[in-house]
């Protein structure tokens, strides 16, 4: 296994939050690699149906097009990106230097940017799934944005459901399933989607169940104070919530975690720190204060 020196800054997830600090790192003429599992820019941008709150971008954007311009920004400037999964994140306090590892390779760096994202929180019926069924058992709507003619059950409360609904429903039928009596996100969205024909909202209903279907997929069976009701479906989207994505620390990193960001030399920036907070703008922000922080060192 190889080790590759002198990168001085690594950089871990290439979406916005990623990208801009690699620009603005190469603006300041700092040595950085870009690691990107995906072998592209990730993130969850690419699942948006419009970004309407992002300076500058006219008309407006789905995600998955500001990502193009954004890639587009990275290629123009000779920004590349390590298209490998990063397996381990840890930090020698004698040598001052972080230990990355891939597959294939080790690096050694001075600084380490963890723009990871998040991952879903985890639904224990999905999870314990048949087999047969799981392929129609999701947490992104991006794999089924180019799907016609479905029916696809959206699980949530959040803005993540309602974007995800309107994402999908020019092309399908779409069914929100909340299991509260009221929902968290923009009221701008929950007016878009109740607007729309082609979806429709259910309150106070629980997920009892999923099983294959007959006609459809899957047999999704709701459960509210009065009655149950079940809906046939092609697809069931799981928009439930995100849990920081940290999945790479080695277990001494998850112990110095902030001893490092004190001293200057780990930086977590974009989703990975910002909770509910999920914006394009903020995380471009992060990528671009981290950058300005490293180059004052």
């Amino acid at each position: 296994m190889s080790v590759t020196l002198n990168k001085n800054v690594a950089i871990i997830g290439a979406g916005p939050a990623g990208m801009a600090a690699a620009l603005q790192l190469q603006r300041f003429g700092i040595k950085t690699i870009l690691f990107e599992a995906q072998g592209k820019t990730g993130s969850l941008l690419k699942n948006a149906w419009r970004v309407e709150n992002y300076l500058g971008i006219y008309p407006r954007k789905t995600g998955a097009n500001l990502l193009q311009i954004f890639r587009k920004n990275l290629a123009q400037n000779k920004i590349k990106m390590v298209g490998t999964k990063v397996e381990s994140l840890d930090y020698d306090f004698k040598s001052s230097l972080f230990k990355i590892k891939t597959r294939d390779k080790k690096y050694l760096a001075s600084y380490a940017i963890v723009a990871t994202g998040t991952k879903p929180k985890i639904l224990p019926l999905i999870e314990n799934a048949e087999a047969s069924i799981r392929s129609y058992l999701l947490y992104e709507v991006f794999p089924i944005l180019k799907k016609c003619h479905k029916t696809i059950v959206i699980i949530g409360a959040g803005d993540a459901a309602f974007d995800n609904a309107l994402n999908l429903a020019k092309n399908n039928k779409v069914i929100i399933c909340n299991r509260s009596k009221s929902s968290s996100a923009l009221p701008l969205l929950i007016a878009k989607a109740s607007k729309h024909a082609n979806i429709t909202y259910y309150q106070d209903y629980t997920l009892h169940s999923i099983l294959p279907g007959i006609s459809e997929n899957l047999n999704c069976v709701f459960t509210g104070r009065k009655k149950r009701i079940t809906i046939n479906a092609d697809y069931l989207i799981a928009a439930t919530g995100r849990t920081p994505q940290k999945d790479l620390y080695a277990d001494k990193l998850k112990l110095s975690e902030r001893q490092l960001i004190k001293l200057g030399k780990l930086f977590l920036i974009g989703d990975v720190k910002n909770n509910i907070y999920r914006q394009v703008a903020i995380a471009v922000g992060d990528g671009i204060l981290a950058a300005m922080y490293i180059s004052k060192e």
